[in-house]
């Protein structure tokens, strides 16, 4: 293994540790030593292929997962073009077009999905590799034009996708979670709930609180990857996670409207 890619693969590995929430303490229990051996397998010390293996295992992660995120970290943020963003945020059929290519779906895949014909399906591509959003393989397969989704921005195209992420969060919980909270059983309660929740918290206690949400977040994705290949369809249902939260001053203007969710009080 080259010095290079050894660095690359142990930063990459670091990442994925703090992402988890597991500290080197915990690491150095898992594979029976030190901590101080742990420090420097991490640091400067060469990392060898048997203890990088043995890392990967208690990070649940596989080390072609971990060669992917190491040459992810080490690869220039790609950002689409001005024009890129105009058109599609102008356009948002065909942002939904080639956000359903990154997740991996054919053209096949998403004309049956979505029922659309074959004429449809051809503007569609027709006008994203004009735009050069997209390529076409020697084997004549679509495939999206950047390795990676490039970051939205602060633009015109972030703003339309986020109002529109977020809308559709709305009015699936209006239309679904609504009837589902009214209706559950009081023992099932926490197990369909919705709620805004405001508290006054110190960064360094939010920091902690988020990471843990993150891990609690990978721990369910790593149950469902596994769900879904061992189980029958029959047992398997869909959890819908709608999770946003920020910091703000606590003299934000905007904390108000949260004292009118049930309705404005108001003189009469």
């Amino acid at each position: 293994m080259s010095d290079l890619k050894a660095g690359q693969l142990k930063i990459a590995l670091k990442s994925v540790l703090r992402l988890k929430g597991i500290k080197y303490e915990q690491l150095a229990e898992e594979l029976h030593c030190s901590l101080p051996t742990v420090k420097r397998i991490m640091g400067p010390e060469e990392l060898s292929l048997s203890r990088l293996l043995q890392i990967c295992g208690v990070a649940e992660i596989d080390l072609s997962d971990l060669e992917r995120l190491a040459g992810r970290q080490d690869r220039k943020e790609e950002s689409f073009t001005p024009e890129q963003q105009d058109f599609l945020a102008q356009n948002k059929s065909y942002f939904g077009y080639l956000m359903a290519l990154y997740s991996g779906d054919t053209p096949a895949k998403i004309a049956a999905k979505h029922k659309l014909t074959v004429r449809s399906t051809d503007k569609y591509l027709l006008q994203l590799e004009k735009l050069d959003l997209i390529k076409v393989t020697g084997r004549l397969k679509v495939k999206p034009r950047y390795e990676d989704l490039p970051a939205l921005g602060n633009g015109p195209l972030a703003r339309v996708y986020f109002e529109s992420f977020i809308q559709s969060g709305a009015k699936f919980f209006t239309e679904l979670i609504r009837d589902a909270i009214a209706t559950v059983k009081k023992e099932d309660r926490m197990k369909t709930r919705f709620a805004i929740q405001s508290a006054k918290i110190s960064k360094s206690s939010y920091d902690a609180w988020v990471e843990r949400q993150e891990k609690a977040l990978l721990e369910l994705i790593g149950t469902s990857k596994f769900e879904e290949k061992t189980l029958p369809v029959d047992q398997l249902m869909t959890v819908v996670v709608v999770h946003g939260h920020t910091l703000v001053p606590h003299t934000h203007p905007s904390l108000a409207q949260l004292d009118n969710v049930m309705g404005p009080i108001v003189n009469l």
